[in-house]
């Protein structure tokens, strides 16, 4: 492909990314005002499904990566 079309695909992306995240805050924004439409204050909602337990994260690293520091050498010109 040529450049710009490569450069014309990300554009289209990029809108197509800013276009989703646009979406989807106008759809929460709009749960929000249904909720508060209906009755429901906002410290209700909020209350409704309180978050859980924090849970423990695994930070080992894989065993089927290398260990850090020792992959493969730099690349030479």
């Amino acid at each position: 492909t040529r450049p710009l079309e490569a450069i014309y695909a990300l554009e289209l992306l990029q809108r197509a990314f800013d276009e989703y995240f646009t979406t989807v805050a106008e759809y929460n924004r709009a749960q929000f005002d249904l909720f508060h439409a209906l009755g429901y204050p906002a410290q209700e909602v909020a209350t409704l499904r309180p978050p859980g337990e924090v849970l423990p994260v695994d930070t080992a690293r894989p065993a089927y990566l290398p260990p850090v520091g020792h992959g493969p050498p730099p690349a030479t010109r």
